[in-house]
């Protein structure tokens, strides 16, 4: 059984159609720094940016908070960004 990782980040993102493989494409460097991100995320547990971060806590919904985890790098060398663990409340 595999265990899910997520990523979350607040950017623009594009979308248009790939006349190739016949489909619709998101884009953008927020898809990109998101996927980087993605393979760091320990197995169960939910990695957010500070702009996510920041855009879900005055929200109101109190079922979730964030929880600074540490400057870390990214995968393919995508860079070091100040990451949080997304997590439900009790």
């Amino acid at each position: 059984m595999e265990i899910v990782r997520i990523a979350a980040h607040a950017a623009p993102v594009f979308d248009g159609w790939d006349p190739i493989a016949g489909t619709r494409q998101f884009y953008g460097s927020g898809v990109t720094q998101t996927a980087s991100i993605e393979p760091r995320t320990p197995e169960g547990e939910i990695y957010t940016t500070q702009p996510f971060a920041a855009l879900a806590i005055p929200s109101g919904d109190r079922s979730f908070d964030t929880q600074y985890v540490g400057t870390l790098p990214t995968a393919k060398d995508y860079g070091e960004f100040p990451l949080f663990a997304l997590r439900r409340t009790a």
